[in-house]
């Protein structure tokens, strides 16, 4: 699953979080500098990296979570031991009765 960069493009400039002259003017460095036009948005402050999150698991078709706003409860938490937790980036943070709800950091690995 690797984050196409042109359907990333479409999306910000679609989205209207950024103006049409920010976004030709981030298009244009990017290519020079060979990066990517969401890192060069995110370093020049034109929109905030929670955003590009946003942005980047809608691209990909996976719900956003944001976690630093949900109380974890440890029982779910702990359903995934440590170092598994942090070896591939996860967290289980919401059991229901025959669920378990676990979110992903989006990694380079994934986003390409």
């Amino acid at each position: 699953m690797q984050m196409n960069e042109e359907q990333l493009k479409k999306f910000i400039l679609e989205s209207g979080l950024v103006s049409k002259a920010d976004f030709e003017e981030v298009s244009k460095k990017a290519e020079e500098k060979k990066q990517k036009v969401g890192n060069i948005l995110l370093s020049e402050g034109k929109i905030s990296e929670a955003d590009l999150k946003r942005i980047e698991a809608h691209v990909l078709g996976i719900p956003f979570v944001d976690l630093a706003s949900q109380k974890i409860d440890f029982s779910v938490l702990s359903l995934i031991p440590e170092p598994i937790a942090r070896n591939y980036n996860i967290v289980a943070y919401k059991k229901s009765e025959n669920s378990l709800e676990v979110a992903m950091l989006l990694s380079k690995n994934v986003l390409g």
